[in-house]
């Protein structure tokens, strides 16, 4: 670890098998939730807390699919049972899976634990790890490089932790992502239901599936009735009507309609009705109909009109919040007090969730709006240039080494520094670009996971060759920092070609005598040793050494 230091320092660089199949017996299945949930501590084994109710304030209806997940995972004959709770996005399924979870966990169910993944917004394997390490305080070996690895690690050990069967809920899961980085991961024991949510509704054995359509007219009523008030839609049953069938049953579309009529009580269900039906807001990605979007349209006329509803400060800062990742969205407290009256706004009128106190998030449909109206605005490079600072600028906090602490307190921001690293760097500094893929790598290094970090070195390399050329010291840092990752993983002949290049570009940019070109020629020197070239590598120490002397004080620790 000396010489990864060095690089640092030259940088500036900051037994349940059987689960009891509880049928909801006379059970309505309209749970309220308490918004006042605290989020997942140290030592819980359960994360519900974390993702709670994110689309309706009541839960209403449901009942066959809730009997139906309830059957198909207490199903006895079918090892891991699979159940995948299918639907267009926004029809309910992670709000129905959610409630299901939590009543299982409160009847016992899974004393094994339960812990909810959303796979949007990262790597599940990830989540699943960092799960075992707040639940459990669980210590991973560090000789574990893959997240496949460290995952069935944590499948392995799960009973010795705490004993019962387990529940693991995989929320957002696309079939293809499935195949290729979810399937590896699974638990091999059949102490653990897996349960998912997906838009795909075709799945082949042994994953059962439970299909969610559009809310019951009936429930559809109900759920409006929750923001409007009963009296209110009797005083207008044929307008009432319309706005329900305009929504087709969709949870997310009657919300956003309901909170909109909700807020301007001078408003009539029918003007409303009328303006649903003038806006005539159509979008490429729903053009042609498939089995998951057969009802979006309804979707996006409530946005869209809810949207007209704004002022501008506060469609400013709901086309900001767009920018970011598909996951929840931090808050510093500074931002939480400027914008207090635009976020309540936005809040209100549901297109933004407060999920903390300085956590907020969107649901996918709001962003991909969201992100088209910013691109129609003169303001749209300005909005992305201050977001894509402001998130580098809390990705540089993290350093070498990162602390258990440290790597938790920035968990929050690494999907938003991921879209910075991929989307946003055209309006980053040159003195800032290497820096969102760079602080990656350290985070995930940080975990043990030296897969993703060397990833996210490469492109750090690539980044600076394209925009500082190749013969910026920042290049030969870079270099040098890749070379090490390959050097971790044995990969000596990739580690020394890379370092010959971070060498070369070294002695055109700096001085003959600069320590950073020692360090070079140290990694360099000990990767030859690696591989036994020990004259090699004997030069090389020997002219690093000569640079320390005439550079450093006589009593300096290197």
């Amino acid at each position: 670890m000396g010489d990864r230091n060095k690089t640092t320092n030259q940088t500036n660089s900051d037994g349940g098998d059987n689960v009891a199949g509880d049928k909801f017996s006379g059970d309505k299945h309209e749970y309220h939730f308490h918004p006042e949930q605290p989020a997942v501590e140290v030592g819980v084994s359960n994360n519900l807390g974390e993702f709670r109710s994110k689309f309706l304030p009541k839960f209403v209806g449901r009942k066959d699919a809730l009997e139906q997940l309830d059957r198909i995972v207490g199903t006895a004959d079918v090892v891991a049972v699979t159940a995948a709770v299918a639907g267009m996005g926004g029809i309910g399924k992670t709000e129905l899976v959610w409630q299901w979870a939590n009543h299982q966990w409160k009847n016992d169910k899974f004393p094994g634990g339960v812990c909810w993944v959303d796979c949007a917004a990262g790597e599940p394997g990830d989540r699943i790890i960092r799960f075992c390490q707040m639940a459990f305080k669980a210590e991973i070996p560090e000789t574990l490089t893959t997240i496949a690895e460290r995952v069935q690690f944590c499948w392995n050990q799960w009973q010795r932790w705490q004993t019962g069967a387990v529940l693991l809920v995989l929320d957002d899961v696309a079939r293809d992502r499935f195949r290729e980085e979810i399937s590896p991961i699974l638990p091999p024991t059949d102490s653990v239901r897996v349960v998912m949510t997906t838009r795909d509704r075709y799945w082949s054995k042994p994953i059962q599936t439970v299909p969610l359509d559009e809310l019951l007219p009936d429930e559809a009523r109900i759920l409006l009735a929750e923001h409007v008030g009963e009296a209110r839609l009797a005083a207008e049953p044929e307008a009432v009507q319309g706005v329900l069938n305009w929504m087709d049953g969709l949870p997310l579309g009657l919300e956003l309609a309901g909170r909109f009529l909700a807020e301007d009580e001078f408003l009539s269900v029918a003007d409303y009705l009328a303006e649903l039906e003038q806006e005539r807001f159509t979008h490429e990605s729903i053009d042609e109909p498939s089995p998951e979007m057969r009802y979006p349209v309804g979707i996006w006329k409530a946005i869209l009109v809810t949207w007209r509803k704004l002022t501008a400060e506060e469609r400013s800062l709901a086309m900001r919040l767009g920018i970011y990742g598909p996951a929840p969205i931090p808050l510093t407290e500074e931002q939480a007090k400027d914008w207090c009256k635009e976020l309540r706004r936005l809040v209100n009128l549901s297109l933004v969730k407060r999920s903390q106190r300085f956590l907020v998030s969107l649901h996918p449909l709001v962003r991909q709006f969201l992100r088209e109206q910013l691109d129609t605005v003169p303001e749209r490079e300005e909005v992305r240039r201050s977001v894509a600072a402001l998130v580098t600028a809390k990705g540089m906090e993290i350093s070498w080494p990162l602390s258990t602490q440290k790597m938790q307190g920035f968990a929050p921001w690494i999907p938003h520094l991921q879209v910075v690293a991929k989307e946003l760097l055209d309006t980053v500094s040159d003195a800032w670009v290497i820096e969102p893929s760079t602080r990656l790598a350290y985070f995930y290094e940080g975990q043990g996971l030296y897969s993703a970090a060397l990833l996210w070195k490469q492109q750090t390399v690539n980044v600076a060759r394209q925009r500082l050329g190749s013969s910026q010291p920042s290049l030969a840092i870079a270099l040098n920092d890749l070379a090490v990752a390959y050097r971790a993983q044995g990969e000596y002949d990739q580690a020394i070609s890379v370092l010959k290049e971070s060498l070369a570009v070294k002695r055109i940019s700096l001085s003959p005598h600069d320590p950073s070109l020692a360090t070079t020629l140290n990694n360099l020197a000990i990767s030859y040793k690696s591989q036994r070239e020990y004259e090699i590598a004997e030069d090389l120490y020997k002219e690093a050494i000569k640079i320390d002397r005439k550079s450093l004080p006589a009593n300096h620790p290197t």
